[in-house]
């Protein structure tokens, strides 16, 4: 596996090179990760299930150029060293190696913006990493259809199309964890649970949420608490807003939360709200939304923003509301409709809970991987 960035740095991208690098051990391949991250350079073992040890050799620090050369450098001697089925690149910069030595199957994931938000010197190298792929994996059906609007993949339907696949991710909680939860706590005071979990930028669209359940609040529906997790450069702003509202004893900006308290924050919670919205001209969207799933994984009634990632999971009225991030009157009836109804938020958590759960996993993920490599003759 190349991946541009692992743990422990933090990030989407990163917890996802981790989660399928855990994914591909439990299928039962021998898995080497080449990457840069914090710590030490160099090799080192992680133990990612149980005794299944992944290998992972961290370039080190160094800016783009240096930590290109090095992956190269060690990407090269990994393959003299071993006789590797394919190799996956994460996303597709550090699939740039491959294009030295091919003669192996590449996969390259394709998440989001990463496709859209480059230079433009550096665009043919990414065409030539999608080109020499064998196999694309677009996290969403979002993902592929912009990708080819923007000309990144083909719009034909023949073998050069059928490379591109639509897998969605997995949940960052195992079903024994989710089943752990019998009964939600809930608060003390009765207070409907709120939650958003995300990095505070623009695109998450959060001093939205704030905004509604201000309006909320002024129609007489005030039996709610949304807390706010995550850390990013709107975190002032956002508590500043919710203090301007006079929500202070309902709002609350977390900021960073360790993983325990997270969990927890998802086992208590009654509605999520991520009404994510397009930024940067389109170019910055929300790729898949794994604390979306994360949250309907626990039984959270969600209300996510339409025409992205979370579409493929987030099923209007069925599992979940999808509204306009930039309709405020439609996200505040939204939420007010979900606070007030407990039947409703039941209904929808509960078909949510199945549905994701039934339908997204990372051994699913990585086993739609190995089957098509498999089944498919590559090239």
């Amino acid at each position: 596996m190349l991946c541009k960035a692992f743990p422990p740095i933090t990030g989407g991208v990163e917890s996802y090179s981790l989660q399928v690098a855990a994914a591909y051990r439990r299928a039962g391949a021998a898995v080497t990760v080449i990457t840069q991250t914090t710590g030490r350079s160099g090799w080192r073992e992680l133990d990612v299930n149980n005794g299944q040890i992944i290998k992972i050799f961290n370039t080190g620090k160094g800016g783009q150029l240096a930590t290109a050369v090095k992956m190269l450098a060690r990407y090269l001697v990994a393959r003299l060293q071993d006789d590797f089925t394919f190799v996956h690149a994460t996303t597709w910069r550090p699939g740039i190696v491959t294009l030295v030595i091919r003669g192996i199957p590449l996969v390259v994931s394709a998440h989001g913006r990463e496709l859209f938000r480059i230079p433009r010197v550096l665009r043919p190298l990414m065409h030539s990493v999608f080109k020499r792929a064998s196999r694309v994996i677009s996290v969403s059906s979002a993902t592929l259809s912009r990708a080819i609007h923007a000309g990144i993949a083909p719009e034909d339907t023949g073998s050069t199309r059928r490379k591109w696949m639509v897998v969605g991710n997995g949940l960052t909680y195992t079903k024994d964890q989710v089943d752990a939860r019998s009964v939600k706590v809930g608060s003390p005071l009765g207070e409907v649970s709120i939650l958003t979990v995300a990095r505070l930028v623009e695109r998450k669209n959060i001093a939205a949420c704030i905004m509604a359940l201000a309006e909320v609040h002024r129609s007489g529906t005030t039996t709610f608490k949304y807390r706010i997790a995550g850390n990013g450069p709107l975190l002032r702003s956002l508590r500043e807003l919710a203090a301007s509202t006079g929500l202070g004893d309902k709002i609350e900006a977390l900021g960073f939360v360790d993983d325990a308290a997270l969990e927890q924050l998802y086992r208590n919670c009654d509605i999520f709200l991520h009404p994510q919205i397009d930024t940067d001209g389109g170019d910055d969207y929300e790729g898949f939304g794994i604390s979306i799933a994360d949250a309907m994984a626990f039984g959270a009634a969600v209300v996510a923003g339409d025409g992205s990632g979370p579409s493929d999971f987030v099923i209007d009225g069925v599992t979940g509301f999808l509204v306009d991030g930039r309709n405020r009157s439609q996200l505040t009836t939204r939420i007010k409709n979900l606070i007030e109804d407990s039947e409703l938020r039941g209904r929808l958590g509960h078909a949510a809970q199945q549905h994701v759960l039934s339908q997204l996993s990372w051994d699913r993920h990585v086993r739609s991987i190995l089957d098509s490599l498999t089944h498919n003759a590559l090239r």
